[in-house]
């Protein structure tokens, strides 16, 4: 009877793991600061979450008006700098 009730629940775990495994992340319901945030923690995310985490942001940045997209780029670092944006292979000019 024990062992019976042991077995199951082993194959309750193990059916909550795989289903735990196989579904990827909803991130639409995030905010892109949130996001953001999870970039950094990219590496330690599964590669079909990396991807739906990389599909979001996408999709985001498509329909973001260019106001929002400026903002967005300056969270990141990125904008219109003063850099002439040359790259030398292996430092050299």
């Amino acid at each position: 009877m024990k062992f019976k009730k042991f077995k199951a629940g082993i194959i309750t775990l193990i059916g909550l793991a795989v289903i735990n495994t196989v579904a990827a992340t909803d991130y639409s319901s995030m905010t892109t600061e949130e996001l953001m945030d999870l970039r950094y923690q990219a590496s330690e995310l599964s590669a079909e979450d990396r991807e739906s985490l990389r599909s979001e942001m996408r999709g985001r940045i498509q329909t973001m008006t260019d106001d929002e997209r400026a903002s967005f780029q300056s969270m990141r670092g990125q904008g219109s700098g003063s850099g002439g944006g040359k790259q030398h292979r292996y430092g050299k000019r």
